[in-house]
């Protein structure tokens, strides 16, 4: 069950020795403002909170760590999956953008959750300033829905977002 592992990825379960690099990485004032519930800086307290409330607990409703096969304790990121609708939502330390790492733990995750718990539609959704997340959406099959406003505790105020929609199969 968990961990997920691909090719070049390990998806695993968050500790609290995983504080330091989420606060780096998520709370990197270039991601925060592409997030819905992070800030910058993004408070120790708070990382901890967010890892206790979004463990893995055999439902849907939860967030996995991303670190490389070979360096499996170290996060470059994370990827997670729940609410209603459904959706997915990831981030990924800036240093490795490009390396199609959030699509491969994104697309590991959609596979993982659709045979353990028989999920059929995925929603995601991004800021519109922030193309690159909807590449990553789009090489899993996401289609365009519509348009919608998003706010962020890292940005000064609403902001245009891009609904996708994913049909497994």
């Amino acid at each position: 069950m968990l961990p997920i592992t691909t090719k070049r990825l390990i998806l695993r379960r968050m500790t609290p020795q995983d504080i330091p690099a989420l606060q780096r990485i998520g709370g990197d004032p270039r991601v925060a403002p592409n997030l819905f519930s992070v800030t910058s800086p993004w408070p120790a307290e708070a990382v901890e909170h967010w890892i206790e409330t979004s463990q893995f607990a055999d439902r849907l409703g939860f967030r996995l760590g991303i670190a490389l096969r070979e360096r499996p304790d170290e996060l470059i990121g994370t990827v997670g999956i729940g609410g209603a609708p459904v959706s997915v939502s990831y981030f990924v330390d800036l240093a490795r953008n490009d390396q199609g790492f959030a699509t491969e733990a994104a697309g590991a995750l959609l596979e993982f959750c659709r045979n353990t718990f028989q999920l059929r539609t995925v929603t995601a959704d991004y800021y519109c300033d922030n193309p690159a997340s909807g590449r990553v959406l789009e090489k899993l099959g996401f289609v365009h829905v519509g348009q919608d406003v998003g706010t962020s505790p890292a940005r000064a105020g609403p902001a245009p977002i891009t609904l996708m929609r994913l049909d497994l199969p």
